[in-house]
């Protein structure tokens, strides 16, 4: 069964790690970044804006232009 959730954990140290996905690697599993900071709120902020950001980029899959495919 698939994990679902925020990926937000409480590491020994005392700060807490949270994953957000940000993309693909070429074998087709999930990159994801790291965010540590020392309390669940910050983490789920910064989540929040790297989230946001991977949403506004489109990637495009071919790189090129209408000239070299004809």
């Amino acid at each position: 069964m698939a994990r679902r959730g925020n990926n937000i954990y409480k590491r020994k140290d005392g700060r807490y790690e949270g994953r957000v996905p940000v993309g693909y690697h070429k074998n087709g599993k999930i990159r994801y970044k790291s965010v540590y900071t020392r309390t669940l709120a910050e983490v789920k902020q910064k989540m929040a804006e790297i989230y946001s950001i991977g949403q506004e980029q489109h990637p495009t899959a071919l790189k090129l232009t209408f000239g070299d495919a004809a």
